[in-house]
Parts: structure tokens; sequence; C-alpha cells
């Protein structure tokens, strides 16, 4: 089928009991029934403690709370269970990265304000552990209205804000307007659009950025016009109701240029809405199914098409199989991605609750295949089609284990990337706890895995390979970085010392002091381990030093060679950082 779903990554990450999970194991207590849990939380941009916020752990039955110190200290008795930890405060917020959106289109009322538990990191609470500490962000409010092109309120409008890639957990980033065509949000700070649908109108006119800001509000006034709405139902060759997928909509003159633009619902209902007069063509593509032919629409300003129905044609699939753990036992509702190797478009799909599935309307080709599913692994695997006896058999999962740089008590947040450089896996966001400088974490993707290691806001890459039902060591960069001081000498070319060279240095969003080598090119530089180390003369020319991150000798000799900087608009490999910007 085309690359609509009705379900993202995400929900399927909150819908699998141990998905995300990390069981904490530290020293047992016997003087209580639960489990205690203690930590801070933290401002991720001062990296201070966050006084007199309410810390919630959500779990299968119900919320369990407690405020923070002073200091930003907690501390919980919660039973033995999996939870999803938060923030809950009008300021600080919880914020997660979203996973893939399959289905474009707006959410519902029932989203305004409601938490998504994909984008908080799950904990699994075994026995008493400390150190687990929460991040946050203070954000800014938006206090706008929404108004009819004659400037009469709007009651009932669903609005989004849409920017980065961070979302507030609380779902502070939908609303819906009141009697008098009032909103509200709270969001992190950063440049944002307003998106907005009504069930008589069709969207937004006119522009509606604004730039969020740490403890401002901004107040929009976002205007909604009648527009052009198709709306209707999509139907089997059964004639039954055929929900779950995509409506599509033609951006090309070639038989396959359309893209998914519009979401049919489970019951196989469909709305679709524009602000254009032009001609549009749609098709709707439920999941496992081929395509409906497309039909073409007069859009103008007030145009109403009820009643529209997209027929399924009865067609074999070209390219089906199943899919399976490593066990051979059957997996449902795992998402498959189906990419041409030479060329042609991509489709995406979802096994049925038997494991099933099936891809339509794929011309013959060389394809590789991918396939994911919490809990269970991924999959790669390569066919020609037509082909309809594929086994995909996911890889399983091991343990990842190791060390950490500098954080000797506390936790992380890991949120996986990739899998051999070619799937994307659901971010499904973990905390780590880490004791004596060492952590462990269990039901990790076996494959070549990339991820996103983050404490307090800084963030690191992590790459390994773990193998299925085994153990994979590695070594992760967060904690805070220790001083260093370092001293050298900055030579040019010729090997000839140079006065007057600035030198600074960079690590994690660190910026040292600048010092400046005497006339017989020495330097001295307090920075910290880790730093990359700038030098640039009053010519232009640049040079660049590592510093290790080693735990011995706080003083490192070091000599730095300069060289001429890349010509302006050159790039390259080669070219350095400027000493402007951070790491």
């Amino acid at each position: 089928m085309d690359p609509g779903v009705a379900q993202q990554l995400g929900q399927l990450a909150r819908n699998h009991g141990r998905s995300g999970a990390v069981d904490w194991r530290s020293n047992p207590q016997e003087d209580h029934q639960g489990v205690v849990i203690t930590g801070k939380v933290l401002d991720q941009e001062t990296h201070t403690g966050v006084g007199n916020v309410e810390v919630v752990f959500k779990g299968a039955l119900g919320e369990s709370s407690a405020t923070t110190g002073a200091d930003g200290a907690y501390k919980i008795d919660v039973a033995p269970g999996t939870y999803r930890a938060f923030v809950r405060d009008d300021n600080a917020l919880s914020v997660g990265i979203e996973d893939l959106v399959r289905l474009p289109g707006m959410p519902s009322s029932d989203a305004a304000n409601a938490p998504d538990d994909a984008l908080m990191p799950t904990v699994v609470a075994v026995t008493d552990v400390d150190h687990v500490d929460l991040s946050v962000v203070f954000g800014g409010a938006v206090s706008g209205t929404v108004v009819d092109r004659s400037g009469h309120a709007v009651v009932g409008a669903i609005l989004r804000a849409r920017g980065g890639e961070l979302r507030p957990a609380l779902g502070t980033d939908v609303a819906e307007s009141d009697e008098h065509g009032h909103f509200d949000m709270r969001l992190p700070p950063g440049q944002y659009v307003i998106e907005a649908t009504h069930a008589q109108l069709a969207g937004v006119t006119g522009n509606t950025e604004m730039f969020v800001e740490r403890g401002q509000t901004a107040r929009p006034s976002v205007t909604l016009t009648a527009g052009c709405v198709i709306s209707g139902r999509v139907v089997g060759a059964n004639g039954k109701p055929a929900g779950d997928g995509a409506i599509e909509h033609r951006f090309g003159p070639g038989e396959n240029d359309f893209g998914p633009a519009g979401r049919i619902e489970a019951d196989g209902t469909f709305r679709w809405v524009t602000s254009e007069a032009t001609s549009v063509s749609l098709r709707a593509w439920p999941w496992k199914s081929p395509p409906a032919p497309s039909q073409t629409f007069a859009c103008r300003d007030g145009a109403r098409f009820p009643n529209v129905v997209f027929a399924i044609p009865n067609l074999p699939p070209d390219i089906a199989g199943t899919l399976v753990d490593a066990a051979g036992e059957p997996v449902a509702f795992g998402y498959i991605d189906i990419n041409p190797v030479d060329g042609g478009f991509s489709q995406q799909e979802r096994s049925d609750a038997a494991g099933k599935w099936a891809v339509y309307h794929m011309p013959p080709n060389h394809y590789r295949i991918l396939a994911t599913a919490p809990s269970k692994g991924v999959v790669a695997m390569e066919v020609d089609a037509p082909k309809t006896d594929v086994k995909l058999v996911l890889g399983g999962t091991g343990r990842l284990e190791g060390t950490t740089t500098g954080l000797v008590d506390g936790s992380f947040e890991l949120a996986l990337q990739t899998c051999d450089g070619v799937l994307a896996l659901p971010h499904a966001p973990r905390l780590v706890a880490v004791q004596g400088g060492k952590f462990a974490l269990d039901d990790v993707p076996a494959c070549a895995l990339t991820a996103s290691a983050s404490w307090q806001g800084e963030e690191s890459e992590v790459e390994v390979t773990v193998p299925p039902n085994g153990v994979a060591t590695t070594t992760i960069e967060v904690g805070p970085l220790p001083e260093k001081t370092i001293h050298g000498v900055v030579r040019d070319e010729t090997g000839a010392p140079v006065a007057a060279v600035s030198v600074s240095g960079f690590a994690r969003g660190h910026r040292s002091d600048v010092a400046e080598t005497d006339a017989a090119g020495k330097y001295t530089l307090k920075t910290v381990a880790g730093a990359d180390v700038i030098a640039m003369d009053t010519k232009g020319r640049q040079g660049y030093v590592h510093v290790a991150r080693d735990a011995g000798d706080a003083e490192v000799d070091i000599t730095v060679s300069v060289f001429e900087a890349p010509n302006e608009g050159g790039g390259g490999d080669d070219e350095m950082p400027s000493p402007g910007a951070a790491d």
C-alpha cells in the first residue's frame, strides 16, 4: 500500500508493554513495600534544579506524583512496575522527539492538551534507585484568537503549532478554540507555524508564523477560510468500509505521482480540505489493498464535495508474506518499508494481527524490504517482484552495557535512531540508570545501532553493533566534563612559532576562555576534557586539535599547526569550524 498507515510508530511503542523499558537495579531497601525513586528536575538550559514542580510517574494503575524541593530534588514511592515519567507544570515542560508521522492530517479535539506517552521516557521500576533526573525546558505561552474572514470568532477550531522536532509531552501544542474563539498553548522556545481546521471551514489563510520566547507570551490571530472540502468514504471490493490508510494528492503527471495528504479513518470515512482554487486529483489507498482510481475535483473557495466514494479494486498483491520473530511466531502490526534498489517508488505497509502483509501496485523490480517491531528487532531482505511468499524474520534484541565518560551516578536518556544505517527506529526514549559510572540496557534491537544519548540537554551520538541475544559494550559521552589545563606552542607551516594567536576550546556547548600566544608562540588554556581547540591568527589562518578525554594528569602538552583557512564557500571535509561557533 502507499505510505499511509493509521498508526504512528510511537503508538506501537505506547501499546507494547516493555517497549523502551529499562530495568533499574540497585540496592533494595526493606523499610517500605514499594520502590523508592529519587532524583532531580533540571533546567535543560542552565542545568540548575527546578523547584516546586510536579513529578509524575504514570503506570498501569494510574499516576503517582511528588513535588520537587527548592533544589529540584524529588522522592517518590511507587509500586514495582512500568512507568512513563514527566513533569507537569505551566512553565517547565517535559519534551520529546516526535516519531515519524506516516499519515498527515490535523488532530481531533481529543488531542488538545492530551499527554503523548511516546514522548515520555520509560522507567521499569524493579528496586530502589537514585539519581533519576528529568530535564525540562522553560517555554513560552501562546494566547491567540481564531476568526473567519468576516472577523467573527470561530468556536471549536482545532489548532496545532508545528515547529522543531521537540514536542511538549503533555500535548500543549494542540488546542481547541472556546466560545470566544480564544485558545492557549504552552510551547518550547522556537519558531512555529499555526495550523487549524474546523468542521465547517477548510483551514488557515494568511501567515501564521510566530516566535515563542522563554517566559514570553505570543498573541497570534488566526483566520480560517471556507476553502474547498472533499469528504466521503472508502469501500473495499466487498463493499465494506476500508479504513486505516491515506488520501493521496496528485503532484505530477505520472501514474504514480501521488503523495499522502490526508487520512482515512478507521471506519472508512475521510475529509480532505484545501484553501487553493485549483483542480485537485485525489485517490484513496487503505492499508493492505491496492489504490482506488483517482477522482478530480474543481476546487474553489466555498466548494463542497460530500458523499464521495472511493472503491478499492479487487486485485492480487505484487509482494506478500509474513512477519515473524526470531522464534518463528507471527508479529502483529509491525511496520514494513519496501524500497526499490534501482529506482522507482517506495511503499510502507503493516502486518495484520496474524503477521501477514501484502503490497499492491508495485511494478516488477528489485526491492529492499525493511521491517521493525518493538521488542522484536529488525530485518532487511532483498526480493524481486512479483513475489508472494516472502518470510521476514526479525533479528531479535540484545543487551547494551558499558561506561560513561563523566557521569558517575545519575541517569541519561537514550533515544534510538537507526539500524544498519537504513532503517529508522521509533525513538522510544529510555531513562538509563548509571551507578558507579556503569549502565546496562536490555531489549535493544540487534543490529548496527545508532542512538542519541542526552544528559541535561547535551547530546552525544552512540554507534554500536548489538548481537542477537548477546551483549554489546560501549562508552557513552555523557556527564560533566572535567576541567583540564593545556599548554603548547602554535607554529605555522614552516614550524616557526606564531605570536598573537587566539586559542579557545569548545565541547558540548561549553566554551573556554580565550588565550593568546606570546612572542614565542606559547599559550596556556583552561578548558575541559574532550574539547576541540581552535587557534586563529591575525591573518585568518586556523589550526585545530582535539583534547583527549583521559582521566590522567589535567595538564597536556599539545602543538597546534596553523594553516590557511579554506576559501569562503569552499566547504569540504577539511573545513575547520569557526571559533565563533560552539561545538
